[in-house]
């Protein structure tokens, strides 16, 4: 995904046209030569949260896999005997 540059000045003296761009592509926002800020379509944030739960979801999950695998690890091997 491209992401288009402007200087803060750029961004609060063509705050509408910015804007818009952001609707078909990111724009990144310097302040002070330091990149600050992107300016996304809310289509697009929506869609990045959505992704960035369902990954933290399976993290929880398998995380809860391996902790009761581990908590029941000496039942599994005295059963085995």
């Amino acid at each position: 995904m491209d992401l288009k540059f402007v200087t803060s000045t750029e961004f609060q003296n063509n705050a509408g046209r910015f804007l818009d761009e952001a609707r078909k592509i990111p724009i990144g926002i310097q302040k002070h030569g330091h990149k600050s800020h992107v300016l996304l379509d809310i289509d697009e944030y929506n869609r990045l949260k959505s992704m960035d739960e369902t990954n933290a979801r399976k993290a929880k999950l398998d995380a809860l896999k391996n902790e009761s695998f581990e908590r029941f690890d000496d039942v599994y091997k005295e059963l085995a005997k």
